[in-house]
C-alpha cells in the first residue's frame, strides 16, 4: 500500500484530499497542527502526522523519525489574512522550511520517499 502525507489535512480542501486518498487505498498520514480540528478526519484508517511548520527543530526531528512516503501533497497555507507579512510567512517561508527538510532527508539517504 502506498503512503501519502497530506499537509493542511484538517482544512476544507485537505479533508477532501484525505478522503480521496483513502478511496484510492493509500495509507494516509494527515499533516495537522496539534491544535487543529479533526472534525472532518474521523476515518479510523487516518494516521496523524502532528507538527508545526513554523517549528524548525520539531519538524527536523519529525522527518528524521518518520516512515517513508510515496507521495506528499503540501496543502497547508493561508487563504486570507489582514497582514501580507503573515501570508508570506505561512505560504512561502514555511514551505521553504518543509522543502529544506525534504532535501536534507533525501541527501542524507534518510529518504522520505520510497
Amino acid at each position: 500500500m502506498k503512503k501519502i502525507l497530506i499537509t493542511g489535512a484538517s482544512g476544507f480542501i485537505g479533508s477532501f484530499l484525505v478522503e480521496e486518498a483513502l478511496k484510492r487505498n493509500y495509507e494516509v498520514y494527515a499533516g495537522v497542527r496539534s491544535s487543529s480540528s479533526r472534525k472532518y478526519l474521523t476515518d479510523s484508517r487516518i494516521k496523524f502526522f502532528e507538527t508545526e511548520l513554523s517549528d524548525k527543530d520539531t519538524l527536523k526531528q519529525k522527518f528524521s523519525e518518520t516512515e517513508k512516503f510515496d507521495c506528499v501533497i503540501h496543502n497547508a497555507g493561508l487563504t486570507k489574512t489582514c497582514k501580507n507579512e503573515e501570508f508570506n510567512t505561512v505560504n512561502f517561508q514555511y514551505t521553504k522550511i518543509l522543502l529544506k527538510h525534504f532535501r536534507k532527508a533525501i541527501k542524507n539517504r534518510k529518504n522520505l520517499f520510497t
